[in-house]
This record gives C-alpha cells, sequence and structure tokens, in this order.
C-alpha cells in the first residue's frame, strides 16, 4: 500500500496530537495544581494576616491602653503585651496554617514576630494621625 500526501499528513497530525496529549496534559494538570496551591497559600496567609491584626488591636485595647493611661507602660509591659499577642494568634492558627508559612517563609516564629510588629506599627501610626486631627479641630 503506498501513501498518500493526505494519508503522510493523518499520520503526522494524529502523531503531534498524542504528543501533545502525552506531555500537554501532564504539565496542565501541574498548572492546575499550582494555582490552586497558590490560592490556598493566599488564602491562609490573607487569614493569618487579618487575625494577628485583629489581636494586636485587641491586646492594645484590652491591656496596652490601661497601663498607658496608668502611665505603667515599660519594656517589660511591651514584652508581656508581645508575648500576650502572640500566644492569641497561635491559639487561633491550626497546624496547617503554621506549616504552609513555615514552608513559604522559612522561620515561622520570625515571620509572626515581624508581622506583629508591623501591625502595632501600624495601629500606633494611625492612633498618631486620629489624635492629630482631633486636636486641630
Amino acid at each position: 500500500m503506498e501513501m498518500t500526501w493526505k494519508d503522510l499528513l493523518i499520520y503526522i497530525i494524529q502523531t503531534l496530537c498524542g504528543l501533545v496529549i502525552t506531555v500537554g496534559i501532564p504539565y496542565l494538570f501541574t498548572l492546575i495544581r499550582k494555582k490552586i496551591k497558590d490560592e490556598k497559600l493566599e488564602r491562609i496567609i490573607n487569614r493569618v494576616e487579618n487575625i494577628v491584626s485583629k489581636t494586636v488591636i485587641l491586646v492594645n485595647q484590652t491591656y496596652v491602653d490601661a497601663l498607658k493611661d496608668a502611665d505603667m507602660f515599660d519594656a517589660e509591659a511591651q514584652k508581656a503585651a508581645f508575648e500576650m499577642c502572640k500566644e492569641k494568634v497561635l491559639a487561633m492558627l491550626n497546624e496547617e496554617s503554621i506549616k504552609a508559612i513555615a514552608e513559604t517563609f522559612g522561620d515561622f516564629d520570625e515571620w509572626i514576630r515581624t508581622l506583629i510588629e508591623a501591625y502595632v506599627r501600624e495601629n500606633k501610626m494611625e492612633y498618631i494621625e486620629i489624635a492629630e486631627v482631633n486636636t486641630e479641630e
């Protein structure tokens, strides 16, 4: 049996389609898994940041503000406030979140410390801005 150009073209297309399917589908699944993992990690990070933000506000309102009003907020009280905040945050996190953050950023404790300090700073700046607006009025 002799091959015509049409038969040869069909054979080439079938071979290429088989190759695309063989290589393309696993690659597509890899991309989908990566996207799902990235979205899940993003949700975890957003959840942890939200927990830290609200916990910093809570500790400020229930502990720090009272000590500042009594002029008793010193370095020891600052350390105690940090530890209180960290303990409350850790109590709200599950192992999956801690593991995902540790795998992504390395040292979980350092990451959470930095995040707490960043939110403390952010709250302090908002408090200063509000105080400045109130004194201008």
